[in-house]
């Protein structure tokens, strides 16, 4: 099973990406699989860092047809606009957890059995808490003076649980922090600390700039550390580390914030991959993003490829990491059209898929199928990606779409006065789990499910 995970800095589509309200949604259940492309790197010379790289690529399969229903464990949480929590099952229907009004958002655990969430009613001061899915065994794990505790700024009046999710297969929460202050600003105090959610056991694993984004691997045993200028891989008890396995320029924003790489993991653990957008993206627009090849071995990363992309957008990985989607310039930069490209991570396949106000939204678990949405018309599409594509919802602003399965999907769409979370099936059918009013200075909703 697969829990949800927050995502941050999808590259400047605003930067933060609902940091502190909203839970991405996050997929799981049986998917048909295959090879992964196979990359072997080495460096040319001290002199010229150019890296090569040798690839075997496999035929992904298509999916067998099944019944297109949502698997029968799934369970989902959301937070509302008002900061209540909700749990849904199919079978049981939306049934309320809390109605404090503070909750800022919800992480279900791997076995469903427990949602992580935080509190606040300023955004200064924060709290972390656990409930259990079916109501019970409320508490607080970290109150908001234990929090404060870990400021690392003598200007901060509180300290929020920035990225928080559960360590694959436990019932162990790991979170890095944030410091908070009266004005505008934003910190990532690049650390790593547990907290257990039966027993309220907290330790730092990894102090103030000694940690960072973290990304653990598949089955819980290694963590990617991500800074603004390198990534590095850790054990997940701290030991054995590799510092430095990519160094990287940072990459300008152009705001007060700094942007951080979102790599992906391989399936098995064995290697990682990450595009990493230029340097100054608006001021050099030619210059090409890298796709890199992260070993676990300690070795150094490799360059898998290059492709020129619109400035401050972002390279989509399919899940298997063999693929991307992306977006370029359909004329200049006046011009709100872009070209949705198709490529392999190598850059060596490339061709235009779509071309219009359009964007990926996300691949599919067979890695042949991704969802994009032309804004233009509001429509969302799931597309093959050699050829051929069904209109996957109707017409609406619909995000943060996630496959349950190979065949459905849950999404939050912009109902006009409402938000509303639905999930839909391949065959056309569209389900309402829930709506709620868009009340004026609401929080933005989220939801998180497991399989």
């Amino acid at each position: 099973m697969k829990s949800t995970h927050n995502g941050i800095f999808v590259f400047l589509v605003v930067l933060l990406v609902f940091s502190t309200a909203c839970t991405l949604g996050g997929t799981g259940g049986a998917v048909t699989t295959a090879t992964p492309i196979i990359i072997t790197a080495t460096a040319e010379s001290a002199a010229d860092p150019g890296i090569f790289l040798t690839q075997t690529a496999a035929v992904l399969p298509t999916p067998e047809p099944e019944a297109h229903t949502l698997p029968p464990t799934l369970r989902l949480v959301y937070t509302d606009t008002s900061g209540n929590l909700f749990a849904w099952t199919q079978a049981d229907g939306v049934r309320p957890l809390l109605a404090s009004g503070d909750i800022m958002g919800a992480r279900l655990s791997d076995d469903g059995q427990w949602a992580a969430f935080t509190r606040s009613s300023d955004y200064l001061h924060f709290s972390l808490w656990v409930i259990g899915f079916d109501g019970s065994g409320e508490r607080q794990l970290l109150t908001p003076d234990q929090l404060f505790a870990l400021k690392n700024s003598a200007d901060a009046v509180g300290v929020e649980p920035y990225i928080f999710s559960w360590i694959p297969n436990s019932h162990t929460i790991a979170f890095n922090t944030s410091p908070k202050f009266e004005g505008p600003g934003l910190m990532i105090n690049d650390d790593l600390h547990l907290v257990n959610a039966e027993t309220g056991a907290f330790s730092t694993l990894l102090t103030p700039g000694n940690g960072g984004v973290f990304y653990y691997s598949p089955d819980g045993t290694q963590i990617a550390l991500v800074t603004p200028q390198n990534i590095s891989l850790i054990n997940a008890d701290g030991s054995n580390r590799r510092s430095n396995v990519l160094v990287y320029e940072p990459v300008l924003t152009y705001s007060e914030f700094q942007y951080y790489a979102v790599p992906q993991w391989a399936a098995d653990g064995s290697f990682l991959r990450v595009a990493i957008p230029p340097h100054a993206s608006l001021d050099n627009p030619g210059d090409m993003t890298t796709l890199w090849h992260i070993p676990t071995d300690g070795s150094p990363a490799g360059v898998a490829g290059h492709v020129l992309t619109a400035p401050l957008s972002t390279v989509t990985l399919s899940p298997d990491l063999g693929w991307i989607a992306y977006q370029s310039y359909f004329s200049d930069n006046t011009d709100n059209r872009r070209n949705l490209h198709i490529n392999t991570v190598t850059g060596t396949s490339d061709h235009i898929y779509a071309t219009g106000e359009v964007s990926i939204d996300t691949w599919a678990p067979d890695s042949l199928h991704f969802v994009y949405t032309d804004r233009a018309v509001n429509q969302s599409k799931y597309a093959n990606k050699d050829d051929g594509e069904v209109l996957l919802i109707p017409a609406g602003t619909v995000m943060n779409i996630h496959f349950a399965n190979a065949y459905t999907y849950i999404y939050l769409k912009d109902g006009g006065a409402q938000w509303e979370i639905y999930y839909g099936n391949l065959d056309g059918t569209q389900t309402l789990i829930t709506s709620m009013p868009k009340p004026g200075g609401g929080k933005f909703p989220g939801y998180s499910f497991v399989n």
